[in-house]
């Protein structure tokens, strides 16, 4: 793979991301190219991971993982931040119900319980 393949594939991003910025703005939606996160999990070790993408004067660069509707994902798709960050999230809920099951009685506990979990 040469240089003048990863100059296209640079355009070809670019493009691809001015396209769904214009579609989004057409459907009176905004895309905050300070909250895009950009993932590439490549087959193999690649120049793509150095990819950097501009969107409004603002740079895009690649992350090691990015979330979308509550699932984090990895470039190694390996999982491992989605089950740290569900992990984490389920201690701290499972502490706080803790700390209130002495005001509530045992129903009302067991609703927190399965209300959060």
């Amino acid at each position: 793979m040469g240089l003048s393949s990863t100059v296209c594939r640079y355009h070809g991003f670019s493009a691809c991301l001015v396209g769904i910025s214009s579609w989004m703005t057409a459907h009176q939606l905004k895309l905050n190219p300070s909250k895009t996160e950009l993932l590439v999990i490549p087959g193999d070790p690649s120049p793509a991971q150095d990819l950097v993408l501009s969107l409004n004067n603002s740079m895009i660069s690649p992350s090691a993982t990015a979330r979308n509707l509550g699932e984090t994902m990895d470039n190694q798709l390996s999982f491992s931040s989605h089950v740290a960050n569900v992990t984490r999230s389920c201690r701290f809920l499972l502490y706080n119900i803790r700390r209130i099951r002495p005001f509530r009685d045992w129903t009302t506990a067991t609703l927190f319980w399965q209300v959060y979990l």
